[in-house]
């Protein structure tokens, strides 16, 4: 297995439930659902059947939140509501954020998610990218730190593994540091998951 880059990272409605494959059909279910840069008439439905599944297995500190969110975006065609209502305005990109949340407390989970979980008769939607923020909430409260972020794409990986190591920095007077992360094996990276889907490995550890 290869190691994955590191790339740095307004909801118009945020659900608390996902849209999107169901669970019963055993994938996993969002805290959160954000739909952002496109009017309600214009949202997907949830894919009946999705195909393409990613799984996310997760090893972590015990001390550590992790909060991951799977991006999706309509393709450049067929999209006819790309120039109006809300989408009109600067910097409001269509997207669909679906966040799942690991909490402190455990140390092992794993999530299933559709790449394909959107569809739409006239516009295409396709899984954008996945990233991770990390926090010690015992520390950090509700703030989060670093964020990892990886894309997808029609030759990415199918089989991969993340190996990160977090900590934080000296703090400056009367400032409040967050957890920031850095790549065992820089030099073994890649940049994109498959949107075929596969599996992706996530080991965290606080270095401690």
């Amino acid at each position: 297995m290869r190691k994955l880059a590191i790339y740095s990272l307004a909801a118009v409605a945020m659900l608390p439930a996902a849209a999107g494959a169901h669970a019963d059909e055993g994938f996993s279910r969002p805290g959160l659902h954000i739909e952002r840069g496109f009017d309600a008439e214009n949202s997907p439905r949830g894919n009946p059947s999705p195909k393409h599944v990613l799984t996310i297995s997760i090893n972590k500190a015990p001390s550590m939140a992790l909060e991951i969110r799977l991006r999706t975006r309509p393709s450049a065609s067929g999209c006819k509501f790309a120039r109006r209502g809300l989408a009109r305005l600067p910097g409001f990109h269509p997207v669909i954020t679906d966040v799942y949340t690991i909490p402190d407390g455990t140390q092992h989970a794993e999530l299933r998610l559709a790449v394909d979980a959107y569809a739409s008769k006239d516009c295409r939607w396709v899984a954008a990218d996945v990233g991770v923020r990390v926090s010690q909430p015992a520390i950090d409260g509700a703030a989060f730190g670093d964020t990892l972020d990886w894309k997808f794409g029609p030759q990415g990986e199918t089989d991969a593994e993340v190996i990160a190591i977090c900590a934080r920095s000296a703090p400056a007077r009367n400032a409040r540091t967050l957890l920031a992360c850095a790549f065992e094996s820089p030099s073994h990276q890649v940049a994109e998951l498959s949107r075929a889907g596969g599996r992706l490995s996530l080991r965290f550890s606080t270095g401690e």
